[in-house]
């Protein structure tokens, strides 16, 4: 009876404390993310407006997805201008010339293993031609603000 009682106990506690565990996991979790993306950055804002004082957008919004590539531009040998499908404009640093850039059929970056590319990164730019592909080292990866991007455009007309 005392060895049915003593296992129930035991049982009980290790149900109670299987929560809390989780719940320590998720809480480790969210601490991460806090040091992985830092602080988000609101901009000021007039009335119900944003204003904006040319620091880049939220952090979290300063991420793209490498297979959606809505524009390229190059500027000399080894800086890329690259335009996301949700519409923000990344300045990527190469090592080299990346030969076979200019006669790409496809372009797509990867950072990590991965399709999500944040400023910050270092990546690879993959320039599709036909059937090969030719692998380029980005150094940087940053997300231009609103008057550098205001700054190309009018350098472009």
């Amino acid at each position: 009876m005392k060895a049915v009682l003593l296992l129930g106990a035991v049982a009980a506690v290790a149900l109670i404390s299987v929560p809390a565990v989780a719940d320590n996991q998720n809480q480790g979790d969210q601490g991460q993310q806090g040091v992985q993306y830092g602080p988000a950055y609101e901009a000021p804002r007039r009335g119900d407006r944003a204003v904006d004082d040319g620091r880049p957008p939220n952090l979290h919004r300063q991420c793209f997805n490498g297979k959606s590539i809505a524009g390229v531009n190059r500027s000399g040998a080894q800086t890329v201008y690259l335009q996301s499908q949700q519409g923000g404009i990344y300045q990527m640093r190469l090592t080299g010339a990346c030969d076979g850039l200019n006669n790409a059929e496809k372009l797509t970056v990867r950072a990590n293993g991965s399709d999500l590319i944040c400023s910050g990164d270092s990546a690879e730019l993959i320039a599709r031609i036909s059937a090969t592909a030719k692998r380029c080292h980005v150094t940087g990866v940053r997300r231009l603000t609103t008057q550098e991007v205001s700054v190309l455009a009018s350098a472009a007309r």
